[in-house]
């Protein structure tokens, strides 16, 4: 009886909490004084920073294609961006991007279901993985010993959670016939994704570094666009630590979790409500603007699956 309601409960929770961290953030400095720093803040810098975030869109969908193809796939990069664009909205409206796994739903009549959530899992692990890279390296070269050792906790159990799952026998488990089959449809990108050559490997690895790279990129944009003067390479060792932490299933798209990091790891290079300014300039960008963008998308997707669902 109460399961249904504590379900639509939980849907909220996040909501919730990232309203309660920007409110808490807001309410130790002044939220005029970081208004007037984005409006008097660089256009040109502006613009570049959301256009760099439009890349890692392009750049994720061709990653996807390619993933694609591995399930034997094959479709035009033209018609896989508008998918992929379709499935934005959900994505930045959903802790830890999970509405992403709508992408599944896309492809289902395709490759079906749980082989498309499996690559959704498999390009969502590339991304943790190239991404806690770049945190352990920074947090190393930083010093921060305490962060390094938690990143590198996070990763050596998720090694060793996979490599159990990739031992177990799943004919010798008591489960339903056709629950087993989903599970190893699941799973089969993952002995597909073994099956190529290292220049395959490179090339995914190439465009999911890209993408980073062109988030990081984003936010260089907006330190320069509100005058914060940080070394490059400062922005490249903390930032992977920062959008890593964002990535937690707490707020919605690390809205608030974002914005906290900025404000405390760059704490010497610019005021709070400039480094506000900062964080809420790409939470805008990335979990606003662009998904209204791509809302067209997302539309003329689900009608024509409502359409075929009449049929």
């Amino acid at each position: 009886m109460f399961m249904p309601i504590i379900k639509k409960i939980s849907v909220f929770i996040p909501f919730l909490i990232t309203g309660l961290i920007i409110y808490l953030l807001f309410s130790n400095f002044d939220i005029g004084q970081t208004v007037r720093i984005i409006q008097t803040g660089s256009k040109f810098f502006l613009f570049l920073s959301i256009f760099f975030i439009f890349l890692t869109t392009l750049v994720l969908a061709l990653r996807w294609k390619i993933m694609l193809g591995l399930c034997g796939h094959k479709d035009s990069y033209n018609n896989i961006l508008k998918k992929y664009l379709a499935s934005v909205p959900f994505s930045k409206t959903t802790p830890s991007n999970s509405g992403d796994f709508i992408r599944a739903v896309y492809t289902k009549n395709k490759i079906g279901l749980t082989k498309g959530s499996g690559i959704v899992f498999m390009e969502n692990l590339l991304d943790i993985y190239v991404l806690t890279f770049f945190a352990l390296f920074g947090s190393l070269i930083k010093g921060m010993l305490g962060i390094f050792l938690i990143i590198f906790f996070i990763v050596v159990l998720s090694f060793f959670l996979l490599f159990i799952l990739n031992k177990i026998n799943l004919s010798k488990l008591r489960l339903n016939n056709k629950f087993k089959q989903k599970i190893q449809s699941f799973f089969s990108i993952f002995r597909e994704f073994k099956k190529n050559s290292i220049s395959f490997f490179l090339k995914i690895l190439i465009l999911t570094s890209s993408a980073w790279i062109l988030v990081i990129g984003s936010f260089v944009c907006l330190f320069i666009a509100f005058g914060i003067d940080v070394p490059f390479f400062e922005v490249v060792f903390l930032q992977p630590i920062i959008i890593f932490l964002g990535l937690l299933p707490i707020t919605v798209s690390g809205v608030g979790i974002r914005e906290s990091a900025i404000i405390f790891f760059y704490a010497g290079y610019g005021s709070a409500a400039s480094l506000m300014a900062v964080g809420l300039s790409y939470s805008c960008f990335s979990a606003i603007i662009l998904p209204l963008l791509y809302l067209p998308f997302s539309y003329q997707i689900i009608k024509k699956k409502l359409f075929y669902a009449r049929k």
